[in-house]
């Protein structure tokens, strides 16, 4: 192999190594909503942490899930991940006066069904099924 033969091999190669090094550490982690259990997640709305969902316009998070719980002006529940789609950050929440979800990052606006309402939203958001008992007092959140 001449020297020039070999430079030029050795330059393909570690451009390879580069690019391979490169790419598998720039990546960033994707966080992704967790799953419910099968039977559901069961909210008491009598509960200190989760009696302000009474008022429309209201919403919680609940972290360990990464969902967010939002009971709209028009009186809705609806539950949503707190994973944006944008760029998997935790920083999903309610706005009132709107009855939509927006991410604190970017700025990705989302329905209270979960599409996208700008650029950076336009994958949406996982919602999950929710139910309120008849007495109002048991609101049961479902993988959708």
């Amino acid at each position: 192999m001449k020297r020039k033969e070999f430079l030029r091999t050795l330059g393909l190669s570690s451009a390879a190594l580069w690019a391979t090094y490169c790419l598998g550490s720039c990546k960033t982690d994707e966080v992704k909503p967790n799953e419910l259990p099968a039977d559901g997640l069961t909210l008491n709305l009598n509960n200190a942490a989760y009696s302000s969902l009474k008022n429309n316009g209201s919403f919680v998070v609940i972290q360990d899930q990464k969902i967010v719980v939002a009971r709209t002006n028009a009186g809705v529940y609806v539950a949503v991940t707190r994973v944006c789609s944008h760029q998997q950050q935790e920083q999903i929440a309610f706005v009132a006066s709107s009855s939509e979800f927006e991410c604190g990052a970017h700025g990705a606006r989302f329905s209270s069904t979960g599409q996208g309402l700008n650029d950076n939203g336009r994958n949406g958001l996982r919602t999950y099924r929710t139910e309120i008992n008849q007495a109002g007092d048991t609101l049961k959140i479902f993988n959708s």
